[in-house]
């Protein structure tokens, strides 16, 4: 793995446990990663979640976790979904929202992929893979979510894991910058215009976190160690952290954020392009 500072210890959490009470979350790719981290933080607020991902083992992994923290595993529920295609991506969330009496409080759009190659042996195959992923299944599902939130008429909001990819030029990473840009700006225009109803759409920025998905592509030491350099923090990130900023995003707090994206980079983006792996 690659060097860097030691992370801290997860501290305790920072919100009060009632915070979220009563609101409901739904969270794509929410059974592992950062998602889990997601899911368990927004369990620590109050709010019941349901976790969408395309299998149920990882949630069944997530299940020990949640009780050895003491965490309500029955406020939260399991849906499968298929993020690839259009029918797949409704029907899971119909659901969850039926799960959440009508209408969700609250959207995380999580999931995320990334295909690694130059792009000159990139396919398109691989790039419609991305882009359905990363970019087509959070607007349908923000789409349908906004559509309840609008006709409940009390507000909302929608948050969508976005990337400091979508700021930075990485080699062999042409789908996934170029996806995570994509949801920074469908955001702002989400933003634009349900912002009038009192719904909130913004996107956290993480830097590497190590993830399965990140060690993929930043695990080597050859590969980590520039990146890490790069960082005047010194470390790559926890997915606590991100979990964090995704809790306050969500939280009553947040209301005047609309369309922005809450950069968690350790000040990468502070000092140029690391267009290089």
């Amino acid at each position: 793995m690659p060097a860097g500072r030691e992370a801290p210890e997860e501290p305790p959490f920072p919100w009060r446990s009632d915070m979220l009470e009563g609101k409901t979350a739904i969270v794509t790719g929410g059974s592992a990663g950062i998602g889990a981290a997601i899911t368990i933080a927004l369990l620590q607020a109050g709010a019941s979640v349901a976790v969408l991902a395309r299998s149920r083992s990882k949630y069944d992994k997530l299940v020990p976790v949640l009780e050895e923290r003491k965490l309500p595993v029955d406020k939260t529920t399991f849906i499968s979904i298929d993020l690839s295609t259009t029918d797949g991506i409704r029907k899971a969330t119909v659901e969850a929202n039926e799960w959440a009496g009508g209408c969700a409080d609250i959207l995380v759009n999580n999931a995320g992929v990334a295909s690694i190659a130059p792009i000159l042996e990139a396919s398109v195959e691989d790039w419609d893979w991305t882009m359905n992923v990363n970019v087509r299944a959070p607007f349908i599902m923000s789409q349908e979510c906004a559509k309840r939130m609008i006709a409940r008429g009390k507000g909302g909001k929608i948050v969508s894991v976005s990337s400091t990819a979508a700021l930075f030029a990485l080699h062999d990473h042409a789908a996934y910058c170029t996806s995570k840009a994509a949801i920074n700006g469908l955001t702002r225009v989400m933003s634009a215009e349900w912002s009038k109803h009192d719904i909130n759409c913004n996107t956290v920025g993480p830097t590497i976190v190590l993830t399965d998905m990140g060690a993929k592509a930043w695990g080597e030491p050859e590969k980590g160690d520039p990146m890490i350099d790069r960082t005047p923090l010194g470390r790559f990130a926890e997915p606590w952290e991100m979990a964090h900023g995704v809790v306050y995003l969500v939280s009553p707090s947040s209301s005047q954020m609309c369309g922005q994206m809450l950069l968690l980079d350790g000040g990468i983006t502070t000092t140029g392009t690391p267009c290089g792996t």
